[in-house]
């Protein structure tokens, strides 16, 4: 019996398939911009006479900040503007919505105003009595942290446009309100102060905050004791208990260590990120300050 064998099967070539190009233009980016005159209108029907425990307005304004809160971390430019539309919707009295609008939105003035606007409906909200009250310890009040936000972002502003009274104005505002300083205030507001050349105040704020042990505290005495006084003994005093606090600082003062591109997400005192922290608030203050690099150079050599 003969048997016949079938040809071989041939193998299917294998077929490299693309996607069809599609022609036309890559999608546009989203547009970060705050509707202002959204904004607006919602300001504008603010009501703080309606608010009271379980009236229609106070529930919208709980489920906004259960909303706020939900959304953290905000990972985005856009996501920001989107979640503070999304909170002034739900209810105008809501201060992070503004404070989240003009944390991201591209324009300052803009900012501004956001911020303005958040300030503004806590002041209503609360009346003169309340600031009087809490006036020291606002941040022991948690509803007053927004509030507070919002004081930090009109800072910030005035800071990035380099207007220095402003940023004075601010800071002090906020330490006026929360005297225990949570939110860190005087390590901006005293580089600020030795470089403006106002010793009278910044001497006022080394004797508030006395107790402070800090790299920023002992330099910035150092700073201001050798602005005072010259390559003094005091001075020399002043810089050698500032080394004893943390030896990384004058690397920085004096260039033989690069600031990083981006800061340490914390610090720890006594290290390099507690150097790199304090020179990123102070660094002009010491550059503006005729011949102190060479002070502190000369002093380190001397170790």
């Amino acid at each position: 019996m003969s048997t016949t064998k079938s040809p071989p099967k041939k193998k299917a070539a294998l077929q490299k398939t693309t996607a069809p190009k599609t022609k036309g233009k890559a999608p546009a980016k989203e547009k970060l911009q705050v509707d202002m005159e959204l904004v607006n209108k919602q300001f504008a029907s603010v009501d703080i006479g309606s608010l009271h425990e379980n009236s229609p307005e106070f529930e919208a304004l709980e489920k906004a900040h259960e909303l706020f809160w939900a959304a953290q971390p905000i990972k985005s430019a856009a996501a920001g503007i989107r979640l503070g539309h999304k909170l002034l919707k739900i209810s105008p009295l809501h201060m992070d919505a503004y404070t989240t609008l003009g944390r991201y939105s591209p324009d300052k003035q803009v900012a501004l105003e956001l911020f303005q606007k958040a300030l503004t409906v806590g002041e209503n909200l609360w009346g003169e009595e309340f600031f009087e009250d809490l006036m020291g310890n606002f941040w022991l009040f948690p509803p007053t942290r927004p509030y507070m936000r919002a004081l930090h972002g009109i800072m910030t502003i005035y800071r990035e446009m380099g207007d220095t009274e402003n940023t004075i104005r601010y800071c002090e505002r906020i330490l006026e309100l929360n005297e225990n300083d949570n939110m860190g205030m005087r390590y901006i507001l005293l580089p600020i102060l030795i470089e403006k050349g106002d010793a009278k105040k910044a001497e006022k704020l080394f004797k508030f905050y006395k107790g402070d042990y800090s790299a920023a505290w002992y330099y910035g005495r150092a700073l201001l004791d050798f602005r005072k006084h010259g390559d003094s003994k005091k001075a020399n005093k002043s810089l050698n208990e500032a080394f004893d606090m943390n030896r990384h600082v004058p690397r920085f003062i004096t260039k033989k260590k690069k600031m990083p591109a981006k800061l340490p997400p914390y610090y720890q005192p006594g290290q390099e990120s507690e150097a790199i922290a304090y020179m990123s608030e102070s660094m002009s203050a010491w550059e503006n300050t005729p011949e102190a690099v060479e002070w502190i150079a000369k002093q380190l050599a001397s170790k």
